[in-house]
């Protein structure tokens, strides 16, 4: 779910002195974010991307006053709301940290300047487009197959950081079961791991 997107990275995005890398550290904006913090709102259009370069964050949903969390994002991942972000639409989600964090932020107008002069850019977005979405199908389909605690055991193996850092109730919505049913299943696998 939250894989590094460094296995696609084309060495011209690592190496500090290729022209895309220098273009980007001149031009993208930096932000800082502390704990807590929700920088995107629903109902708005999405005008940046965000690249994460430490942290972790998450996208949510609020439901009948109760918030479920939609998405994490560590590093090296990329975050926006996706239908906004390429197609102008209203934001459906709400984005926040839940560490601190700080992200590397690409504008529409940026992030289209980018594709057209630097197709090895447009290819990595691509790339990481298309890994989302089999990560996304393979978390419906997970989430309609797998019991509670099968979920559990794959989250926990796919995101160890997420599962120490982040709070019971935000991977228990992600995951569709209550906290209290995913304070049990840490318990049944804490007793397993003791033997």
């Amino acid at each position: 779910m939250i894989s590094s997107c460094k296995n696609y990275y084309p060495s011209d995005l690592l190496d500090s002195n290729s022209p895309i890398f220098q273009e980007i550290q001149q031009h993208a904006g930096t932000i800082n974010l502390n704990e807590g913090s929700t920088f995107l709102f629903p109902n708005r259009v999405q005008p940046s991307l965000y690249f994460v370069k430490q942290g972790i964050l998450r996208s949510y949903t609020v439901h009948n006053e109760r918030d479920i969390t939609r998405w994490f994002y560590g590093k090296n991942n990329l975050a926006t709301s996706f239908q906004s972000f390429l197609y102008g639409l209203p934001s459906d989600v709400y984005m926040q940290s839940l560490t601190p964090s700080l992200l590397v932020e690409v504008s529409k107008d940026y992030y289209n300047y980018l594709c057209i002069e630097y197709p090895v850019f447009k290819d990595f977005v691509d790339q990481i487009n298309g890994d989302y979405l089999i990560k996304n199908q393979a978390y419906v389909d997970r989430l309609k197959t797998y019991s509670a605690l099968e979920r559990y055991e794959y989250f926990m193996e796919e995101n160890p950081e997420i599962n120490r850092c982040v709070q019971v109730q935000h991977i228990a919505t992600f995951l569709g079961i209550t906290p209290d049913t995913l304070t049990k299943i840490r318990k049944k696998c804490s007793r397993r791991q003791d033997l």
